[in-house]
């Protein structure tokens, strides 16, 4: 996974919520490679929580794209 780069993206665009989200991520991946000396990325709690906060972005574009489309 690229967080850490898409996490200096959205610095970058000033987007500071997702910037202190993917941060907290990175972290937790780096705390999880250190205990299980794997791929931080792959532990089951980086993993749910990249997964989930994926589901509620495309959730949030689907709601609003289906709101604009539905009025024309």
């Amino acid at each position: 996974m690229q967080v850490v780069i898409a996490e200096r993206c959205y610095a970058a665009l000033g987007d500071i919520s997702r910037t202190r989200f993917l941060h907290k991520v990175v972290k937790q991946a780096q705390l999880a490679s250190k205990t299980t000396g794997d791929n931080g990325y792959d532990s089951y709690s980086v993993s749910v929580k990249v997964l989930f906060s994926c589901n509620a972005l495309w959730a949030k574009y689907f709601k609003w794209s289906f709101q604009h489309l539905g009025k024309q």
